[in-house]
């Protein structure tokens, strides 16, 4: 073997030993450095900013974000921002917005491959004109108008008022009216609106709210108890009825008067505080009338109305009237009921005494015997079998009973009659 090919083979020989020293040595960490940045999520928004965070080899100090509202980031429309963390804040932004983004590692001495590619979103701007519309004993309607950007959707919540725990989550709509439900009657509650966007990844952007205080809804008809006919002079078509209102939280009570056979006569109206309404109509004159009560509320000059409370039937006390018959009888004339089929007259020696029982007649007269002059005598007459709908009443029996003292002598032929009333227990 000559001088040169010694010198080759020694070249041949060193250069394998040295390719598979190379093979045998464990790969570089170039290879990790090359792996993508993962995981890159949306973190928080406002209307002009939006958090990032992401992870990546440890090794990697430098990231390069891109955003743009084009998926293909053309050069014109997209940002760059340089961050030394796995995190990141955008600001000037638009809202109500989608943005592409994606996360480049940097070092200026390795390629190093994209994230994949998110979409994340702004919140939208605050809803305008939010206003409650509509009340019922379970439920309350608000609308608004949407913010200046839109939105895609709405999310609403409540609690009631004077409360401090969270808000209840009621639901979601794409329109711009809810109605809050299985609510409490006569409560006021809260009514908050957020617009918010949702981006393709899951990540919801939730504005400010706006808000509607005092959203009441309507009392039901538990809320009037103890009804009671205080006064009814039937000859004069005036009454009284008086009642329990625990109502709270409503703008007024609302009394509607009917006749016997169910036409209405009137309604009225009164604050939130009433116990009583006090009434006269000719057409309840010597008949009687059916009362129900209900509550309201006013929204933008409308009236809501709760339900109403089962109706009352009142049926009229005849006035009684005595003329002298003898030194022993008096004869007792009374003004007709409509609709009445007989009558049952009482009598008393004293107003407060016990009344009783004395006849019960189909006539609207009566002849009182074996009375003593100069003893006062107190009398009412209760009409009986007054038909209205389905039922047959006899006179209500007021607070405040009408009735006739009568007293005479015999030396004259006439009666004095004093009307008077006897407040019943």
């Amino acid at each position: 073997m000559n001088k040169q090919t010694r010198k080759l083979s020694v070249f041949s020989l060193a250069f394998v030993f040295t390719t598979l020293i190379l093979l045998c040595l464990p790969k570089t960490d170039v290879y990790a450095a090359k792996a993508k940045v993962s995981n890159v999520t949306q973190t928080f928004s406002t209307t002009e900013t939006i958090a990032l965070s992401w992870n990546a080899p440890s090794e990697i100090e430098h990231f390069t974000v891109y955003i743009s509202e084009f998926q293909n980031f053309p050069e014109y429309a997209t940002r760059k921002s340089l961050t030394y963390d796995t995190k990141d804040y955008i600001g000037e932004l638009e809202p109500n917005k989608t943005y592409f983004v994606k996360v480049l590692p940097y070092d200026n001495n390795i390629t190093y491959d994209f994230s994949d590619v998110i979409t994340c979103c702004t919140n939208p701007e605050i809803v305008t004109d939010l206003s409650h519309t509509a009340s019922t004993t379970s439920s309350v309607t608000v609308a608004w108008n949407a913010p200046p950007s839109g939105a895609e959707y709405y999310n609403i919540y409540y609690i009631p008022c004077g409360s401090y725990g969270e808000k209840i989550y009621a639901g979601t709509t794409a329109n711009k009216r809810f109605t809050v439900s299985n609510l409490a009657p006569d409560t006021e509650y809260n009514i908050y609106v957020y617009s918010a966007k949702k981006s393709q990844h899951g990540y919801e952007a939730e504005g400010f709210d706006s808000y509607e205080p005092f959203c009441a809804t309507l009392a039901d008809a538990k809320a009037f108890s103890n009804f009671k006919l205080s006064r009814y002079a039937a000859s004069s078509s005036t009454a009284t009825i008086t009642f329990d209102n625990n109502c709270r939280n409503q703008d007024g009570v609302e009394i509607e008067i009917c006749t016997l056979a169910g036409k209405k006569i009137k309604t009225i109206k009164g604050n939130w505080t009433y116990s009583y309404f006090d009434f006269s109509s000719n057409k309840i004159k010597n008949t009687g009338f059916k009362y129900r009560l209900r509550s309201y509320i006013k929204i933008n000059n409308k009236y809501f109305y709760g339900p109403y409370t089962k109706a009352n039937v009142v049926v009229a006390h005849p006035k009684v009237t005595a003329t002298k018959k003898s030194n022993s009888s008096l004869k007792l004339k009374w003004s007709k009921i409509t609709g009445a089929k007989s009558y049952t007259v009482y009598m008393s020696k004293k107003v407060t005494g016990k009344y009783k029982k004395i006849a019960t007649v189909k006539t609207n007269t009566y002849i009182l015997k074996k009375l003593k002059p100069s003893q006062d005598y107190y009398i009412y007459v209760k009409a009986n079998n007054v038909k209205s709908g389905n039922k047959k009443y006899g006179s209500t029996k007021p607070k405040h009973q009408p009735i006739v003292n009568v007293c005479y002598s015999k030396y004259s032929k006439k009666v004095k009659n004093y009307y008077t009333t006897y407040v019943n227990n």
